[in-house]
C-alpha cells in the first residue's frame, strides 16, 4: 500500500513540522544545524560554513518529504473469547454476502481473572452470590502493548467490530475502573485501557478526544481526496486532548508519547499512548490507515496512574 512518509534529514522526528516547500537556486549551508520545517531548496550549489538551516536565495533546509511506495502498518486487532467459548473478532463478523457489512459490540462489568500480556480475563459473576463463573477473555494484538490491569480489579469493558463490505474492520476497546455505578452522572471514570484500529475516533465514549492534524508532507498537496474520501492524501499526526483540559499530546505515526489527564474524582493519570499509524493514501476506498492505543499504570495500591 502506497502512503505518504516523511524522511527527517538530520533530525529525529517532529511531529509538528514535516518539511516546507519546494525553492530552487538556493546555496546550501553544510556545517549548520537544519531547519525544521523551512523551506528546501534544490539545484543549489553547495557551500561549506552555512548559517544553521540556510540554503542561500532558494530557502531554509529542513526536512523533506517525498512520496514512497510502501509503508510500515502498525494495526491494533482485537478478539473476545465469550463464556459459552465462542469468539468475536473481524474474522468471525457476520456477513450475509462478501458484499455486506457485520457488526458486534458488548459491555460487561466483573472482576479482572488473569492478565497476561496483551491478553485479560474479566467474570461477570459476583462472588457470594451463588452463580456460575462468566468469564470473557480479550486478547489485543497491537505493538509494545502490555495490558496494565492488577489482578482482582473490578473493571467495566466495551468493545465493538464492524466490518465494512470486505475492506475494512472497524475495532474499539475501552477499559475504565471500576463499575458503572461508581460514576456520577456526567462524568468520565479513571482508564484503564483504550485503543481504536482503521478510525480516527473511538466511538465509544472516552475522556479525552482524538483528531488527525496533516503533517503537508505530499509533494503534489490537493485539497479533497480524488475518490472523495474524508481526508487528502498526507501523513497525519493524531492529537490526543483531554476532556479535562491537560495540555494536547501529538504524535505521528509510529511515536510514543505520555499524556497528563484527570479524572472526575481528582485523581491524576499519566498514560502512555502509541500512534500505530496515520496516513492517507491517493487509492480510492483506502481509507483505514489509523490505529492507536492509550493504557495507564497501576500504582501501588491498585488504582490507575
Amino acid at each position: 500500500m502506497r502512503a505518504w512518509a516523511c524522511q527527517t534529514a538530520i533530525i529525529a522526528a517532529v511531529v509538528a513540522s514535516c518539511g516546507g516547500d519546494l525553492g530552487s537556486g538556493g546555496t546550501a549551508g553544510t556545517t549548520g544545524t537544519a531547519g525544521i520545517g523551512g523551506t528546501v531548496a534544490t539545484g543549489g550549489t553547495v557551500a561549506t560554513g552555512g548559517t544553521a538551516g540556510t540554503a542561500g536565495t532558494g530557502g531554509t533546509a529542513g526536512r523533506t518529504c517525498e512520496y514512497t511506495a510502501s509503508h510500515v502498518l502498525q494495526k491494533l486487532s482485537l478478539s473476545v473469547t465469550l463464556p459459552d467459548g465462542s469468539m468475536q473478532a473481524c474474522a468471525t463478523l457476520p456477513r450475509p454476502d462478501p458484499s455486506s457489512s457485520g457488526s458486534v459490540s458488548g459491555e460487561i462489568s466483573g472482576s479482572v481473572t488473569e492478565v497476561g500480556g496483551a491478553a485479560f480475563s474479566v467474570d461477570t459473576c459476583v462472588a457470594g452470590t451463588g452463580c456460575s463463573p462468566q468469564v470473557y477473555r480479550f486478547a489485543i494484538d497491537a505493538p509494545d502493548l502490555t495490558v496494565p490491569l492488577p489482578q482482582g480489579r473490578r473493571v467495566t469493558v466495551k468493545w465493538t467490530l464492524s466490518s465494512f463490505i470486505g475492506r475494512a474492520c472497524v475495532q474499539a476497546l475501552v477499559v475504565n475502573d471500576g463499575l458503572p455505578s461508581d460514576v456520577a452522572a456526567g462524568t468520565s471514570p479513571a482508564l484503564w485501557l483504550a485503543g481504536a484500529d482503521s478510525q480516527v475516533q473511538s466511538p465509544l465514549a472516552l475522556p479525552i478526544s482524538v483528531a488527525q492534524q496533516a503533517l503537508s508532507c505530499n509533494p503534489h498537496p490537493v485539497a479533497t481526496h480524488p475518490c472523495g474520501g474524508f481526508s487528502p492524501p498526507d501523513d497525519y499526526a493524531l492529537v490526543f486532548t483531554p476532556a479535562s483540559g491537560e495540555p494536547p499530546l501529538s504524535l505521528a505515526t509510529g511515536k510514543t508519547g505520555t499524556l497528563a489527564l484527570t479524572t472526575a474524582a481528582g485523581l491524576q493519570q499519566h498514560l502512555t499512548v502509541r500512534n500505530l499509524r496515520s496516513y492517507q493514501t491517493d487509492y480510492c476506498d483506502d481509507y483505514w490507515n489509523w490505529g492507536w492505543w492509550v493504557a495507564a499504570h497501576a500504582g501501588a495500591s491498585g488504582q490507575p496512574e
